[in-house]
């Protein structure tokens, strides 16, 4: 919980803005390109908008699309295990035009690949 406190600290913020901001260099074929989506405190502290995914891209480039939302589901896990407070209703795996990623501090996390979030059914098929 530590953790995910941290990342709502105006140090960690600004940084990430900066980071965010260097992305639109597009210096890496490979990498991710974003943009910082500013919150209002009400519905979110702060979000991403994540338009160019380097897992997707490396997906894609070894011909397994369709392993990529499952990746995205890890989103869910790292929010929960650190109360991060992600929502996010879209990924690029889907073809959304972006990965909405939206955290609120205390908030409960809420993602939504593949429709029906963690853990996926296939899981609990095996169970």
């Amino acid at each position: 919980r530590l953790v995910g406190s941290l990342k709502y600290n105006k140090k960690y913020v600004s940084q990430l803005k900066e980071e965010i901001a260097e992305t639109q260099e597009r210096r890496y074929p490979g990498d991710w390109v974003a943009m910082f989506i500013e919150g209002n405190g009400e519905e979110f502290d702060y979000g991403l908008d994540i338009t160019e995914c380097g897992i997707y891209k490396f997906y894609h480039a070894q011909g397994s699309d369709e392993l990529t939302p499952y990746l995205c589901l890890s989103d869910c896990v790292v929010s929960e295990a650190f109360d991060r407070g992600l929502v996010r209703y879209k990924t690029l795996a889907e073809g959304a035009e972006v990965c909405d990623f939206r955290y609120k501090k205390g908030r409960k996390t809420f993602v939504n690949p593949l429709r029906d979030g963690w853990p996926p059914k296939f899981l609990n098929e095996r169970a």
